[in-house]
C-alpha cells in the first residue's frame, strides 16, 4: 500500500470513517427507495388510466342525457382518422396499488365476435380460458388484474360477490388476457337488465369506443378534444394525460422537497463531520508541503479521498436500495400483479446528488482553510 494512499488513512481511522459510510449509505438507499416507490405509483397510474387509451378513445353521454346524440356519432364517424365506432357499456373495477387505487375500464360489447375484435384492437392475447358467451354474465380480464385481486379463471367477480368491488353485479371469469393494456371485456352487462326492468330500452349507445386508423390516434384525439363538453363527455389519451400530470405534479413536488431536505441536511452534517476529521490532519498536510509537495498535489489528494469515499458509499447505498426493492417485490408486489423497477433514471439522478453535494460541502471549506495555512507554523505548533 502506498504511503500516501487514501486506503491507509481509512484503514487506520475505521471508526470515524465507518460513521460517514453508514450515514451516506443509508441516505442514498432511502432516497432511492422513496423515489422508486413514487415512480411505481406513477407507473401504475399511467398503466391503468392511460394504457388502454393508446389504442382507442371513449365518448359517453353527458350528464342529464341517457344516450349519445345521433349527430355526435355521425360527426365522429366522419373524421378521417376514425377507423370504426363500437357501441359499448363501460364499467370500472379497482386495481389496488401501494398508495391509492386505480380504476380499470371493463368494456361490455354484446357478443363474442366483438370481444374478439377488441382484444385485437388493444393488442392483447387470450392466454387461458375462452371468450365470454353471448347473453351470459361472463368476462375476460387481464392477468395482472386477476393477480391483483387474487382471482383466477373460474372465479366470480362483482359487487354481488364482494361488497368492496366496483364492478356491479356478478360475473364468471372465463378467460385471462396478457399484454400492455390493463383492461377486460364482457358480453353482457348486468346494467342492461336493470335498465330493461326499469322500462328502458338500449336502442342507442350510452358510450362508444372509437378505434383510430393506423398511426392516427393523435389526429383522432385532436378532433375528439374539440367536441363541445355540452355535447358529449370525451376520454382520450391526451385529455386523461393532462389530468394525470396535474396529479403527478403534486406528488413529484413532495418528492423533490423530501429529497432537497434530505440532501441539504445530509450535506451539511456529513460535510461538517468530514471537515472536523480533516482539520485534525492539518499537521500531516503541513509536513507534506514542507517536504516539497505542492499545494495542488495536496488539494488533489484531499478531493480524491473524498471522491473515493462518497462514490464508495453511493455504490453501497444503491446496492442496499436494490435489495430493499427486490424484497418488496417478492414479499408484496409480485402477489398483487405489480413490479417495482429495480433501477430508474430518476432514482439514479436523485441519489447522485447526495455524494456530489457532500463532496462540495466537505471539500470547499477544507481547501479554503488549507489555502490560508502556514505549513511551517503548523509544524512548529506540532512540536
Amino acid at each position: 500500500m502506498k504511503p500516501l494512499s487514501p486506503f491507509k488513512f481509512f484503514i487506520k481511522n475505521k471508526r470515524r470513517v465507518a460513521i460517514i459510510v453508514v450515514i451516506l449509505m443509508c441516505s442514498v438507499s432511502v432516497v432511492s427507495f422513496i423515489t422508486s416507490i413514487v415512480n411505481n405509483i406513477i407507473m401504475n397510474a399511467k398503466e391503468g388510466n392511460l394504457k388502454p387509451f393508446e389504442y382507442a378513445s371513449t365518448v359517453t353521454s353527458i350528464s342529464g342525457e341517457f344516450f349519445i346524440r345521433d349527430d355526435i356519432i355521425e360527426k365522429i364517424e366522419s373524421y378521417d382518422a376514425t377507423d370504426k365506432v363500437i357501441s359499448v357499456i363501460v364499467e370500472d373495477t379497482m386495481f389496488a396499488a401501494i398508495m391509492g387505487n386505480t380504476n380499470i375500464p371493463i368494456y361490455f360489447v354484446g357478443n363474442e365476435r366483438n370481444v374478439e375484435e377488441l382484444i385485437k384492437v388493444f393488442n392483447l392475447k387470450l392466454v387461458k380460458g375462452r371468450l365470454p358467451a353471448e347473453g351470459q354474465y361472463e368476462v375476460v380480464l387481464h392477468e395482472k388484474l386477476l393477480k391483483n385481486k387474487n382471482l383466477k379463471v373460474g372465479d366470480y367477480i362483482g359487487s354481488d360477490v364482494d361488497e368492496n368491488e366496483f364492478l356491479n353485479g356478478k360475473y364468471l371469469i372465463v378467460g385471462e388476457l396478457s399484454g400492455d393494456a390493463l383492461t377486460g371485456f364482457g358480453s353482457k352487462s348486468s346494467r342492461v337488465d336493470a335498465y330493461l326492468n326499469a322500462g328502458l330500452t338500449l336502442d342507442k349507445p350510452q358510450a362508444i369506443l372509437i378505434v383510430p386508423k393506423t398511426n392516427k390516434l393523435e389526429e383522432l384525439n385532436y378532433e375528439l378534444d374539440k367536441l363541445d363538453s355540452k355535447e358529449a363527455t370525451v376520454y382520450t389519451y391526451s385529455s386523461l394525460e393532462r389530468m394525470l400530470n396535474v396529479q403527478i405534479g403534486s406528488i413529484n413536488t413532495i418528492l423533490n422537497i423530501i429529497i432537497f431536505v434530505t440532501v441539504f441536511v445530509l450535506a451539511i452534517s456529513v460535510g461538517s463531520l468530514v471537515y472536523i476529521i480533516y482539520l485534525g490532519r492539518s499537521d500531516e498536510f503541513g509536513i507534506l508541503y514542507a517536504m516539497g509537495y505542492k499545494r495542488g498535489f495536496i488539494y488533489k489528494r484531499i478531493v480524491g479521498e473524498l471522491a473515493f469515499l462518497t462514490t464508495f458509499c453511493w455504490i453501497l447505498g444503491f446496492i442496499m436500495s436494490l435489495g430493499m426493492i427486490h424484497l418488496l417485490n417478492l414479499s408484496l408486489l409480485d402477489s398483487k400483479g405489480q413490479t417495482m423497477p429495480l433501477i430508474t433514471l430518476q432514482a439514479t439522478i436523485n441519489t447522485l446528488i447526495i455524494p456530489v453535494m457532500v463532496l462540495i460541502c466537505a471539500a470547499f471549506p477544507i481547501l479554503y482553510k488549507l489555502n490560508k495555512w502556514d505549513p511551517i507554523a503548523i509544524i512548529e505548533r506540532r512540536d
